[in-house]
C-alpha cells in the first residue's frame, strides 16, 4: 500500500491474514530469517525501515537520515540504500534493528535507488539521476564488491539516454 502506511499479509488464496502499520509509503519487502524488511518510497515523510517479526507479529523500526528506498540481503547483513545520501546502511541480520556499518557510494549521480544481491560478495546498485519528488529515474547500474568495498571496473555501467530508464533490477542466480 504505497499510498498508505500499512502492509498486508495474504495467504495463498489471497485472503487477508493480517495488516501491519509500518509508517508512510511502504515500497518493497524482503524476507530474511523470520523477519520481513520493508523499505519506503523516495518521497516518504518517515525515513524508517520497518521490520516485521513473523513469529511474534511485532513491528520495529530503524531510522535513517534519508529515505530507505531499497533493501537487499547478502553476506554481512541487510543492506539498505539511502537515496540522496548515497550510502548503504548495514543492519545486523541477527539483531534486526542494529545498524552495524555504512558504506559511502561515490558515483557521479544524485542518488542511489534499487539494490539487489548478486553472488555472495556482490550488490548491484541503480544510480538515480534526479532525486526530486516527481522523478525517480535510474540512469546507471553498478556492480559493487562488498568485501573490497569497491566498484567492479570490469563491469560495464549502463548509462541510459533519452527516454530509457531503469525502474527495477533482478538477478538470476544460476547464470549470474
Amino acid at each position: 500500500n504505497i499510498g498508505g502506511s500499512a502492509v498486508t499479509k495474504l495467504n495463498y488464496n489471497l485472503d487477508i491474514v493480517s495488516t501491519y502499520q509500518i509508517g508512510p509509503n511502504p515500497k518493497d519487502a524482503i524476507p530474511v530469517l523470520d523477519r520481513i524488511y520493508i523499505s519506503k518510497a523516495s518521497y516518504t515523510t518517515e525515513n524508517s525501515v520497518a521490520i516485521i517479526d513473523v513469529i511474534s507479529n511485532q513491528v520495529s523500526k530503524t531510522f535513517l537520515p534519508a529515505p530507505p528506498v531499497s533493501a537487499a540481503n547478502n553476506t554481512g547483513g541487510i543492506y539498505i540504500s539511502s537515496y540522496n545520501w548515497k550510502k548503504l546502511f548495514i543492519l545486523d541480520s541477527l539483531v534486526a534493528t542494529d545498524i552495524i556499518d555504512s558504506i559511502s557510494i561515490n558515483i557521479p549521480y544524485q542518488g542511489i535507488g534499487d539494490i539487489i544481491a548478486g553472488d555472495a560478495r556482490t550488490l548491484y546498485i541503480v544510480a538515480i539521476s534526479d532525486v526530486s519528488f516527481s522523478s525517480y529515474i535510474g540512469k546507471g547500474l553498478y556492480k559493487f564488491d562488498l568485501f573490497n568495498r569497491t566498484f567492479d571496473p570490469s563491469f560495464s555501467t549502463i548509462n541510459m539516454n533519452g527516454n530509457d530508464d531503469i525502474y527495477g533490477i533482478a538477478y538470476e542466480q544460476t547464470n549470474k
